[in-house]
């Protein structure tokens, strides 16, 4: 249908967690499935997650780095995945503080002081970078880069650009230079989808308009490879 390729706006969250991250302390929502072991302890919980039919019954490299990061912002303390081949479900069950070592005839490991490392080092950059009171933002990471790039969307209503901030994995601080946001192939259409969802949440009026005045300009050069977002902000 018509609709079809627009992405669904996100679901509310399940709960809300308190997370602290070095000298950072922040409130998160989150959507993660959590499973009661059944006993009387208080802290008898495992983050659960399937995965894809007919792959490895071993959870990857970055499936356990995703469980690490979300089981510590959780304070959970192990982790299951389940696996499904030819009608048969595997179990398996990781204590949370295990999952950066491998197995020796596996090469999934990462180095969790160095993922904190970084974790602190994009915080401060949001910290330093998301100063407007009440603002909206929008942090970005293309597939497979290691730059991620953080846009100020509280103007994109009345502005005809939108102020951008790059962080790469290994920068000591932020890019002080803000810029424009250009209409690149690769950031139009997840941005215009941003622009087109904010304006969905709003009631009628100037700001809507403009948010769906932004999202057509940002799609004008892609409307014949997004029709179906074009349509809906016309």
């Amino acid at each position: 249908s018509l609709y079809s390729e627009i992405p669904p706006r996100p679901s509310r969250f399940g709960r809300a967690v308190e997370w602290r991250c070095g000298p950072y302390k922040m409130l998160l929502g989150c959507d993660l499935v959590v499973l009661h072991g059944g006993s009387s302890e208080g802290s008898d919980f495992a983050s659960f997650k399937m995965l894809p039919p007919g792959e490895s019954a071993e959870p990857s490299r970055e499936d356990r780095m995703d469980m690490y990061l979300e089981n510590m912002m959780c304070d959970i303390t192990k982790a299951v995945w389940g696996s499904d081949e030819k009608g048969q479900t595997t179990w398996r069950v990781f204590n949370t503080a295990d999952l950066p070592a491998s197995a020796p005839d596996q090469d999934v490991s990462f180095d969790a002081n160095m993922l904190k490392d970084q974790g602190q080092r994009l915080l401060h950059f949001l910290r330093q970078q998301c100063h407007r009171e009440g603002g909206t933002y929008w942090l970005f990471r293309e597939a497979n880069s290691s730059c991620a790039e953080l846009f100020d969307v509280t103007a994109a209503s009345s502005d005809a650009s939108v102020a951008a901030a790059a962080w790469g994995a290994g920068d000591d601080d932020a890019d002080k230079t803000s810029r424009a946001f250009g209409a690149s192939d690769s950031l139009a259409a997840p941005l215009a989808t941003l622009c087109y969802h904010l304006a969905k949440s709003m009631q009628d009026g100037d700001d809507q308009r403009q948010l769906l005045h932004k999202a057509l300009h940002l799609l004008e050069p892609l409307k014949e490879d997004q029709p179906a977002l074009f349509a809906m902000s016309s």
